[in-house]
């Protein structure tokens, strides 16, 4: 078993597809089998203790794993970024490539996303909710308090800034050769070079994976701009990963 995560809009889809084109590798991308559980899960943490839902997780992957029987599986449902502890005490041989994208490229990517901006809602996070909240960032309820007057943008760089936290702990604690960090901006600028390493990750042929990489998706919160707030949220974290 084998997992590609990372913060949505950090190019994971991307580096998904292109992972399919290994004949000895096959990337489900956030198929609804497991699509849904994960992200139960990673919204309610709680859920690991539910030996029903458990079960039932474990269920989905044994049925999706089986339809790919005969290549090296690996499953992209981002939302593990949050889910990587229960995932090694459930599989414990699981290999992780994790990926990092500068988060003011993220924040603008987010804004522009229905989806992902429909989480900020009260439907999905209100003064009733668990917190903490690695989904969002949010410590307690006197925290969602201040969170709730937020801007968008820095509420989106709360979550980017969780989001990498919270899988680089886990991952820290994990076995070294069964995890990987990469900076999406590295891949996109030495494709081949990261075709060869996670092609040597994953324990296959080598092929060229990465053809269709586009540098112009680089650096884009330069050319459209990005609230000075989000960017001082994230201060920090983007400092620790070399991107300031």
């Amino acid at each position: 078993m084998n997992f590609l995560v990372g913060n949505g809009r950090s190019g994971t889809c991307f580096i998904g597809n292109s992972l399919n084109n290994h004949p000895q590798l096959a990337c489900a991308i956030e198929d609804s089998l497991v699509f849904y559980p994960s992200l139960l899960l990673a919204m309610d943490q709680d859920l690991q203790n539910d030996s029903r839902f458990v079960r039932h997780f474990k269920a989905c992957y044994d049925a999706l794993t089986a339809r790919y029987k005969g290549h090296v599986y690996i499953d992209k449902c981002h939302q593990h970024a949050l889910n990587i502890d229960f995932l090694k005490k459930l599989y414990p041989e699981a290999k992780f490539l994790h990926v990092i994208r500068d988060g003011r490229d993220v924040v603008l990517s987010m804004l522009e996303h229905k989806m992902i901006k429909s989480f900020f809602s009260e439907r999905f996070v209100n003064i009733n909710s668990h917190f903490p909240s690695k989904w969002y960032g949010i410590e307690s309820k006197e925290h969602y308090l201040k969170w709730r007057e937020m801007s968008l943008s820095c509420k989106c760089a709360m979550r980017w800034v969780s989001w990498v936290k919270t899988a680089s702990e886990s991952l820290r604690k994990a076995k070294p050769d069964n995890n990987i960090t990469i900076k999406y901006e590295d891949l996109l600028d030495q494709p081949r070079n990261y075709s060869d390493f996670i092609c040597d990750f994953f324990e296959v042929e080598f092929q060229e994976l990465f053809e269709n990489a586009d540098k112009s998706r680089i650096g884009r919160w330069q050319r459209q701009g990005i609230d000075k707030e989000a960017i001082e949220i994230m201060r920090p974290t983007l400092v620790e990963w070399e991107y300031l």
